[in-house]
């Protein structure tokens, strides 16, 4: 009697041992197969995040040049603007002077009349 009690009690510990092994195992599968997805998951993460930061440079990159022509322009324009101003003031001054060179002349000129007068 007592080694039918022990063989039932084997039985029923192998079959429960079993059906633990059994739900390890598919426990285990199932934890592998979420891995497995979470690694395909985050590659794909990845990979995007990856595609947008490529995208975001590249965006980024425009935008700044832009912004470094239309600087540029603006130093362009206001390069031209002064340029124009120096030039209208050169011409000025050179208008100047040849008043002066020519009232100087007069002056000289006037002024030997008047030598030559008194002599």
């Amino acid at each position: 009697m007592s080694y039918r009690l022990i063989a039932r009690a084997r039985e029923q510990f192998e079959r429960q041992f079993a059906r633990k092994d059994a739900e390890f195992s598919k426990r285990e599968s199932s934890i592998r197969k979420m891995r497995d997805a979470l690694a395909k998951t985050r590659k794909a993460i990845d990979a995007e995040i990856a595609r947008k930061l490529r995208a975001e440079r590249t965006s980024i990159a425009k935008s700044e040049a832009k912004k470094v022509r239309r600087a540029l322009a603006s130093d362009l324009t206001e390069r031209d603007r002064r340029l124009a101003e120096l030039q209208r003031n050169l011409n000025a001054n050179k208008s100047k002077l040849a008043d002066a060179q020519k009232a100087q002349a007069e002056v000289m000129r006037k002024a030997r009349e008047l030598d030559e007068c008194q002599t």
